[in-house]
């Protein structure tokens, strides 16, 4: 899975400057440092990443006072606090959203942004939402829960049974229309056509 440097990154890296009393680092190797520690990627691998035409220069830099200064500082800070913001899990969300494989996957992130973000109503998608517990028990069963698959092998007798009140709201059953009995001889029926 490719890693997104995102602004936010590289401003969270110059953010640390001041601390480190060193001058400002230049563009491509603040990306670098960042898929160098953020993305497991060795020191050559994230040269490339940022862009890097000799990605020994990056190497030179990583081994350099700054550059040690610099990934030592953040590796101590990183494992001291762990930086899970809503930011950065709508970041991972929305990479996760673009690095998907199939549509069930970008629905998923989607709908987690929008729980995350707050953009569904209590209970629901913003639509009418129905649930049905079914903790009747069957007759003389106490405390029984009844699983769907089980509701769907009985009887319509036993389902009343659980359910009497709802047997008044049913219609009776309507009785099929019954034909004349076949009065005439098959072999005279046969014999007219």
């Amino acid at each position: 899975m490719a890693l997104v440097i995102t602004k936010k990154d590289v401003e969270y890296l110059r953010s640390l400057y001041p601390q480190l009393d060193i001058e400002d680092v230049p563009p491509q190797y603040e990306k670098a440092i960042m898929y160098f520690l953020r993305g497991g990627y060795t020191a050559l691998e994230a040269a490339r990443a940022a862009g890097f035409s000799n990605p020994n220069l990056f190497r030179q830099f990583i081994d350099s006072d700054v550059g040690e200064a610099v990934v030592s500082y953040i590796r101590q800070r990183e494992f001291k606090e762990i930086r899970v913001t809503r930011e950065s899990l709508t970041d991972m969300l929305l990479e996760s959203y673009y690095l998907a494989g199939s549509a069930a996957e970008k629905i998923m992130a989607v709908k987690e942004l929008g729980k995350m973000h707050g953009l569904y109503a209590q209970g629901g998608g913003g639509g009418t939402a129905v649930q049905v517990n079914v903790t009747n028990s069957l007759p003389g069963e106490t405390g029984v829960e009844v699983s769907q698959k089980r509701l769907q092998r009985m009887s319509d007798e036993q389902l009343l049974s659980m359910a009497p009140h709802l047997a008044a709201l049913l219609e009776p059953p309507t009785p099929v229309r019954q034909r004349a009995p076949i009065t005439q001889d098959v072999d005279s029926i046969v014999s007219e056509q």
